[in-house]
């Protein structure tokens, strides 16, 4: 069945006077679901780069406390005649300090050597 037997077969149909319609129609629909594929890609883009942001904020934060963590260590450390669980409970700080700065210096993707 060529182009010519569906025009044959459409014209007694109405088709050519719809034929506008569903043109405009399929284009409007076309149209409108590239709009909101565009629409649905800048969401995405925003919600990653609030992601990101708040990842840095994060990694910030953990860098910070991480910093304030060392430097209390350091203070008990410089304290005298304390009883063996603090001074256990010290190394285990010291430990968990090393692990935590290990760990952001990976996620920052820093050499640590």
């Amino acid at each position: 069945m060529g182009l010519q037997d569906l025009a044959q077969i459409g014209v007694p149909l109405g088709v050519g006077s719809a034929l506008p319609w569903i043109i405009k129609t399929a284009w409007s629909w076309f149209k409108g679901s590239a709009d909101r594929e565009q629409n649905r890609v800048e969401s995405l883009e925003q919600l990653v780069e609030v992601l990101r942001r708040a990842l840095d904020k994060v990694r910030l934060r953990e860098d910070a406390l991480a910093q304030v963590l060392g430097v209390l260590i350091f203070g008990l450390r410089q304290v005298e005649d304390l009883s063996p669980a603090i001074g256990d409970a010290i190394d285990r700080a010291i430990d968990i300090l090393e692990q935590a700065q290990d760990r952001l210096v990976r996620i920052n993707g820093q050499d640590p050597s």
